[in-house]
């Protein structure tokens, strides 16, 4: 029988709803729930099992403390003990049926109920969401409303070049892109709003939690398959400076002057595209992908997708790190990659801004 521990009360706190859960193995390891009630968030470690019961550790968090942990910056220990308000719940279980409650201070929580201090997150033990909560953690102190707007805008742009150039998928770009008029950074912002527009509604990404507080979280659900790619084009970025550089060189040049685009201009693009798992083919008119015979439609063509793969690049550094002291949890970009920083602070119309007269990183 397991030990009666703290003080025994009736209930765990009232109106809790299972969100989701965070790790598990042959049951659930670490959970979070939500009351709902007062939207007060709490997470809820499994500690021992003995004749049939299970016992569990349940404590007040925040989404904050929960992308730390899922980006490997929080052990789970400290997610438990200094991130909470100290007070746990010791909840048994038979089956589904609560059987004991008992309050208890955290620094009276048996040790071998809880994890080692050096416990972080294993990636390994997450379950396979259909919707993956990304997490900015902002930690600065004079934010605003325009700089959350700012953060999803770049997300958002990210998130749709990646869903509709993914290798191996029936999808494309939206036609009517790839017949622009590529006369500035506008053109640009204005093919990567089309890109947002023509992802189904079911399978966008979303933002579904702000906390604004200093320091501060903002959460987009997106969907699994997605974001997967994003993270894995994201940790590319420090190894394709070169492949960026390649293309950058060229694919400024004015639509005027695509005669300029050198002879290795597919293969330029081709070598970015596979440096972050894009299908080169679907940023060409399906009459282009293979090369053209009209030297002229064939450079233009190949000037277009190189201004778009740049520009994703581009978008990309601005996802993982928008600016100084924000960064997308669980992205785990060097803190010194190789990139031309020189080309990434341009002031161009392609890339969504924050506010410049604030310190920010070379993304």
């Amino acid at each position: 029988m397991l030990p009666s521990i703290g003080h025994r009360t009736d209930k765990p706190p009232a109106g809790l709803q299972f969100v989701r859960d965070l790790e598990a193995f042959e049951g659930p390891i670490l959970s979070e729930y939500r009351s709902g009630e007062s939207g007060a968030v709490y997470v809820e470690k499994w500690c021992t099992r003995q004749d049939g019961v299970s016992r569990f550790l349940l404590v007040r968090s925040d989404q904050r403390a929960i992308a730390e942990f899922l980006g490997g910056r929080l052990p789970m220990l400290d997610l438990l003990s200094k991130r909470s308000d100290g007070i746990g719940f010791l909840i048994d279980r038979e089956d589904d049926r609560t059987t004991g409650v008992w309050l208890v201070p955290i620094s009276e929580v048996p040790r071998a109920y809880l994890p080692r201090p050096d416990r972080l997150h294993d990636e390994s033990f997450r379950p396979e969401w259909d919707i993956v909560p990304q997490s900015y953690l902002v930690d600065v102190y004079d934010w605003d409303a325009k700089m959350f707007a700012v953060i999803e805008r770049n997300y958002l742009n990210a998130v749709s070049f990646a869903y509709h150039t993914k290798p191996g998928t029936q999808r494309e770009l939206p036609r009517n892109i790839l017949n622009f008029r590529f006369d500035g950074g506008y053109s640009v912002m204005h093919a990567f709003n089309a890109m947002q527009d023509w992802v189904p509604p079911e399978t966008r990404a979303r933002p579904v939690a702000v906390a604004a507080s200093s320091p501060g979280v903002l959460t987009i659900a997106t969907p699994a398959e997605t974001s997967a790619q994003l993270v894995q084009a994201i940790r590319a970025l420090p190894r394709c400076a070169a492949e960026y550089k390649a293309v950058h060189e060229w694919s400024r040049l004015n639509m005027n002057n695509a005669d300029a685009v050198p002879p290795t201009g597919r293969d330029s693009v081709e070598r970015l595209c596979r440096a972050l798992n894009v299908d080169h083919r679907k940023l060409y008119a399906p009459d282009a992908q293979d090369g053209l015979f009209d030297w002229e439609s064939e450079r233009r063509a190949v000037l277009v997708a190189g201004k778009l793969i740049a520009a994703y690049y581009r978008v990309l550094n601005r996802a993982a790190r928008p600016a100084f002291n924000i960064e997308l949890s669980g992205a785990h970009l060097d803190e010194e990659p190789e990139v031309p920083v020189v080309d990434l602070q341009e002031d161009e119309p392609d890339v969504v801004e924050l506010n410049p007269r604030k310190q920010r990183s070379p993304f």
